[in-house]
């Protein structure tokens, strides 16, 4: 599936595939800490205004 993922031209700018196991379809109810801290790092790595 992640390779899939990766090369699907419906997300030409995808910059990281994070597989969290042992998750249904509410990741971010289920596994709130692992989806927060995927969230935050994310969002460092944006420019600043």
């Amino acid at each position: 599936m992640r390779a899939r993922i990766e090369r699907s031209p419906r997300a030409p700018h995808l910059r990281d595939v994070l597989d969290i196991p042992d998750c249904g379809d509410w990741i971010q109810q289920e596994r709130p800490t692992e989806v927060n801290a995927a969230l935050l790092s994310f969002l460092q790595t944006l420019p600043t205004a």
